[in-house]
């Protein structure tokens, strides 16, 4: 047994006369390299504040876009994210800052829930969920579709630590909680609601409020382009062939740059209009087309505002199958996948996204369904 695997399961003093208040909530989304699980902790967050408007509601997050939290109005807690931590910060070190973080958050606080939004739990909150288990309770937000590489038997351990685990759907509906998931779950712990997302429809700025608010012309096409924040992949040359394609194509060209991209660009996209806000989703709206990666929340923005898009998934991901979640989407809508990208190819999709193909997509019917944040909002505060 490594010191890492006896360090977890030792419970502290403390955890012992620990007791939570209900109606205060601890958000623990893990994030990187992206916004994902902060923008999906962000969207349940709201929505319980709306349903529960004297609940008390804390966030402690790896993700370095702390303004964003606190924009919305809750408390944030920051803890480096093991990457960044540097060189002399091994595994054992990092989760027991993570832990202790975890803890002194908790001391200040008192939350009676824990809800915790990432890929897998670290051994510092799992020494956190041991130790204080019926204490209060833990719940896992997690979107499924995982890649093939991910071990499946470890996943399912995982799985067990928890409460309850709040399984987001996918657009296609095609998966939910992941691999394993319903067999390592039978006992009524697991909890399907409809994919997630941050901004209802009738929240986001009109086609001509977006169009004002971003300097663009009302009567020229406009594409939105964006392909991540670049910090597990390189995205400048292939940014720069996409802008240059659309303005061939008539376009005048928006590039939402991503406000925690950690690299540092050689020059411009070339792009009209370069912008780096949160959430992008409120300027929808003004777009006539979409060129975005394949992350849970840039496919479900691309859909639920109904923007014909041309999806680039990311196949650098850990353990996001983007390819997966592309394919199916499109085969529902107005939409394309390019998984291995060409000049030609891109150029013909976008011709065909903006051509008689479109005229005869929009005759399809679209997708409706309600938020699934209000459900996890309810299922979270309900247990």
């Amino acid at each position: 047994m490594t010191l890492l695997s006896i360090w977890r399961v030792i419970a502290p003093t403390k955890a012992r006369k620990y007791v939570g208040r209900k109606g205060v909530y601890l958000f623990m989304p893990i994030n990187g390299v992206g916004l994902g699980h902060l923008n999906r902790c962000l969207s349940v967050a709201s929505a319980l504040k709306k349903q529960e408007p004297e609940a008390e509601i804390v966030f402690l997050t790896t993700s370095i876009a702390l303004p964003i939290v606190h924009r919305f109005g809750f408390s944030c807690h920051h803890v480096t994210p093991a990457a960044l931590a540097g060189a002399d910060v091994g595994p054992y070190e990092w989760n027991r800052l993570f832990a202790n973080t975890i803890e002194e958050v908790m001391s200040i606080y008192r939350p009676g829930k824990l809800i915790f939004d990432g890929s897998y739990p670290y051994t510092g909150l799992q020494k956190v969920i041991a130790s204080y288990k019926g204490k209060m309770s833990f719940c896992w937000i997690k979107r499924g579709l995982y890649k093939s590489s991910v071990d499946t038997d470890r996943l399912a351990e995982q799985l067990r630590l928890f409460d309850s685990v709040v399984s987001p759907g996918e657009i296609s509906g095609t998966d939910r909680a992941g691999p394993q998931s319903g067999r390592a779950l039978e006992d009524g712990r697991l909890h399907d609601v409809n994919p997630i997302y941050l901004l209802e429809p009738a929240e986001i700025l009109t086609r001509s409020e977006a169009r004002e608010a971003l300097a663009l012309d009302p009567k020229r096409k406009v594409a939105f382009v964006q392909l991540g924040a670049g910090n597990i992949n390189d995205i400048e040359d292939l940014q720069k062939t996409v802008v240059e394609v659309l303005q061939e194509s008539g376009f005048e060209v928006v590039v939402a740059k991503s406000p925690i991209s950690l690299g540092e660009s050689s020059g411009g996209t070339g792009a009209d209009r370069e912008i780096v806000d949160f959430p992008t989703s409120r300027f929808m709206n003004a777009f006539d087309l979409a060129v975005v990666a394949g992350g849970y929340n840039s496919v479900c923005e691309s859909v639920v505002y109904d923007v014909p898009t041309i999806f680039v998934p990311n196949l650098s991901t850990g353990s996001d199958d983007q390819l997966k979640r592309v394919e199916s989407v499109a085969k529902a809508g107005r939409f394309e996948v390019i998984a291995e990208f060409g000049r030609d190819k891109f150029s013909g999709l976008v011709e065909r996204l903006t051509g008689e193909e479109l005229r005869k997509r929009e005759e399809r019917e679209g997708f409706h369904f309600e938020n699934g944040a209000k459900e996890a909002a309810r299922i979270i505060s309900s247990r």
